[in-house]
């Protein structure tokens, strides 16, 4: 998500919209798996609802079957742009992988622990697997964008070197479990990638790039029409 405006207004990935949702679900209809982060993405969602004086969220590709309820519902009241319409500054990309890396390389156990259950959601819950991959290319052909690609791509050395081996053990160790449901999800991205632990980093560091903390964001610019690309 990122501030817009000074504030007045927030755009917001549907990764933070999905894990709201997956709450909301978890507690009506005792759906299994829910995001770990869940309630805190639902807590976010609501102040940014009832705080800003305009929030945008991301606009759902035509072919995407896991248009998010929230979406649904409260879509009439939110400003629509394009997955397109904004694009990060040199400075927010910087401070992105900068906090990225410095998450993984703390090696914290509860992290560890939380992105078991989170590996577990993304791979196993319908909201997501039914539309992602549409939400992030419009021919539904890639599960991480090109954007997030390229960096990963750039940099993937640095994200792949000794001191991220617990982060990467904690992946490949919660993989194991999911290995028929990841092998059907990632066939797409087969061939972008060397192994299944490189698609998992990779996939991990796009969804912390797209639903990012707002310290971590600096101001973007706005379309310049909702709903059109740049």
């Amino acid at each position: 998500m990122s501030s817009l405006e000074n504030d007045a207004a927030y755009a917001t990935d549907m990764t933070l919209v999905l894990g709201a949702e997956s709450y909301i679900l978890k507690q009506k209809q005792r759906l299994s798996p829910a995001d770990p982060l869940g309630k805190d993405c639902l807590q976010t969602f609501v102040d940014l609802f009832l705080n800003t004086e305009r929030m945008y969220f991301t606009l759902p590709g035509t072919q995407d079957e896991g248009t998010p309820i929230l979406i649904q519902r409260l879509g009439s009241h939110l400003s629509k742009f394009s997955k397109s319409a904004i694009h990060l500054s040199e400075e927010t990309e910087q401070k992105v992988f900068e906090g990225f890396t410095t998450l993984i390389e703390s090696n914290d156990k509860e992290l560890l622990h939380i992105l078991g259950g989170w590996l577990n959601f993304q791979m196993l819950n319908p909201i997501v697997t039914k539309g992602h991959r549409y939400r992030v290319h419009a021919k539904g052909e890639r599960l991480i964008p090109d954007d997030s690609y390229q960096i990963w791509a750039d940099k993937r050395e640095q994200l792949l070197q000794g001191k991220q081996t617990l982060l990467r053990s904690s992946l490949v160790n919660s993989a194991r479990k999911l290995a028929h449901e990841i092998d059907e999800y990632a066939q797409i991205e087969r061939n972008r990638f060397d192994s299944l632990e490189e698609f998992l980093v990779c996939y991990f560091f796009d969804n912390y790039r797209r639903g990012c903390h707002p310290e971590l964001c600096v101001k973007k610019s706005l379309p310049q029409e909702e709903g059109s690309r740049e």
